[in-house]
């Protein structure tokens, strides 16, 4: 290789770049104080650098900030956030209805009519039924379809998403109380909904960044097929045990002697009648280049009807025949039975209460007892409503163990616990990447002959990384036995672990009197690295001052590191 005076560009949109902080062959042992300009202040980040700076120590004008100073800006920072939290465009962007509301027509609410006629008729039968993957009474399901709804009416910010109750949240739920009746299920639910809010407060939106596609996926794929499985029981009508999915079905199979024959018809005839209605549903008589006749409208709107309501449609004709057949007495099949009329009086969850049987205390439950048994699904059932709009992406094969070890666990153990395994294997992979960073290496010579390894890394320097990186330019080093000229345009910041490491570098090639460079260092990551005065610490800003430095130290002449 021969040297390439572009190998050290001039890069203001990615590095710092000071033209006047360079050596030469008459100031390469110039001390600290004697600069005119000290390698203090703010690194230069580039208009197409995006990431954090949370790593970078600085220091402006030598003024540090003091506890009086922070209190003391403390009002104004409070009546800032007030002002701008109070602003027609935040009160919009909050209350969404304010911009919908006044834009509302006669044919939204003739659309929103025959919607709500559809959506609820299905969300009935609906809500009965997750009540009893849970194990609550039934009104409980019909309570969560609706109540949601007049909040949404004024916080919610899209039309099109499903609002109520959800198989996966009905059966986290029921992972999460175990059975242990209403008053667990309504603490759980009050306190998803206050993690949430705190989590809109204070900007925690972004720990659900940390789900990849690849949990989303397995979690997803194995929450479809439990949810069949959650329903495969009130088909056969048996009443096996929950569990995981695993030990649901060795239930399921325990009781499938056990089965009855009129609920395994009635459901499987129902599954088929709704696949007919929405086969019919796509069904239209004539083109969409010739205009329809009366008789071809009428044919086309009937299916479209029975395409789109075909859910109402089914359970209004089974209640029709459940209704029959209690009035002729015992039904052949299991129904709800009685659901209470009315609505419960508003009030808190109860942060604790009395099982009471026949009169007799058989339990007490205090506040703290009550969120003990809810385990790790007072975090879990918040995180996994914000989940569920989470794209799924494709994997490639780093990605895909995880799918499967997600799916897996998922599917082995509780969903909460399958979650938090995926996610866990996820951060693992994460700060494995944190703590190997890339470095790419080669060797040059310079115009004069002298040959050196250029070692370029690609990230900050922070404590996961250091002893990776001290280790890969310590190998290569003494593997070459040359001059090692580190790149630092991609390092935009430093800790004090980094700071300590490089002490130790520079002092161990010192000690085999071989030389280090450090190229277009940030002058705040010099300040990290100051406080520690690392022997032979040698930087330069200019690539063409590189030759005079390798030359100096060829001619054996004496080249004193700069604590900058």
């Amino acid at each position: 290789f021969s040297y390439n005076p572009q190998q050290f560009p001039n890069r203001n949109d990615e590095a710092y770049d000071n033209p006047n902080f360079t050596h030469s062959s008459a100031d390469i042992s110039t001390s600290h104080s004697q600069r005119s300009t000290p390698c203090l202040g703010s690194a230069y980040l580039g208009p197409n650098y995006l990431g954090s700076n949370q790593f970078i120590v600085l220091e402006e004008d030598n003024q540090n900030t003091s506890v009086s100073s922070v209190i003391k800006n403390i009002v104004p920072w409070t009546k800032n956030r007030i002002r701008k939290g109070f602003t027609k465009k935040m009160l919009y962007r909050k209350l969404p209805i304010l911009a919908w509301l006044p834009k509302y027509n006669t044919n939204y609410a003739a659309g929103d009519f025959i919607a709500g006629i559809t959506v609820g008729l299905t969300l009935i039968p609906q809500g009965l039924a997750y009540h009893s993957i849970i194990g609550l009474p039934p009104q409980y399901g019909l309570y969560s379809s609706f109540i949601g709804c007049f909040i949404y009416i004024i916080f919610g910010s899209c039309k099109d998403v499903p609002f109520g109750p959800s198989a996966l949240n009905a059966i986290l739920a029921a992972q999460a109380i175990k059975g242990r009746g209403p008053e667990h299920a309504i603490l759980l639910s009050f306190m998803a909904g206050l993690i949430q809010i705190m989590m809109g407060i204070f900007g925690l939106g972004f720990i659900i960044n940390f789900v990849s596609g690849p949990v989303s996926s397995g979690f997803t794929s194995a929450v479809a097929l439990i949810i069949i499985t959650s329903q495969v029981k009130d088909i056969l009508g048996i009443n096996p045990k929950s569990g995981t999915f695993v030990e649901t079905w060795y239930n399921i199979l325990q009781e499938l002697p056990n089965t009855r024959l009129w609920d395994t018809v009635m459901g499987i005839t129902c599954i088929i009648l709704l696949l007919v209605m929405k086969s019919i549903g796509t069904k239209k008589l004539g083109s969409d280049e010739q205009k329809p006749t009366t008789l071809q409208k009428l044919f086309n709107n009937i299916t479209w009807i029975i395409g789109t309501g075909r859910n109402a449609i089914l359970v209004v004709i089974c209640a029709f025949i459940g209704y029959l057949y209690c009035s002729m007495g015992k039904p052949p099949f299991l129904v709800i039975g009685e659901v209470p009329q009315g609505l419960p009086g508003f009030q808190l969850p109860s942060f604790g209460y009395t099982k009471e049987v026949n009169g007799t205390v058989v339990q007490e439950y205090t506040f703290m007892e009550m969120l003990s048994n809810l385990g790790s699904g007072i975090i879990i059932v918040p995180l996994v409503g914000l989940l569920e709009n989470i794209a799924i992406c494709k994997a490639f094969e780093s990605c895909f163990i995880i799918f499967i070890v997600t799916f897996i666990a998922c599917l082995v153990l509780h969903l909460e616990i399958g979650i938090l395994v995926g996610i866990g294997i996820n951060l693992l992979l994460i700060l494995y990447h944190a703590a190997r960073p890339k470095i790419f290496v080669e060797k040059l010579s310079t115009t004069g002959g002298v040959e050196y390894l250029l070692l370029t890394p690609d990230r900050c320097l922070i404590f996961p990384s250091a002893d990776y990186v001290r280790h890969i330019v310590t190998k290569y080093g003494v593997r070459q036995g040359i001059p090692v000229v580190i790149d630092c345009s991609h390092i935009y910041g430093a800790d004090f672990t980094a700071a300590t490491v490089i002490e130790t570098l520079t002092s161990d090639f010192a000690a085999r009197d071989q030389i280090i460079f450090f190229f277009n260092l940030k002058p705040s990551v010099c300040s990290v690295f100051e406080g520690l005065s690392p022997k032979g610490f040698v930087v330069f800003y200019n690539g063409n001052e590189l030759d005079d430095l390798l030359l100096k130290y060829v001619k054996g002449e004496n080249i004193k590191g700069e604590n900058v």
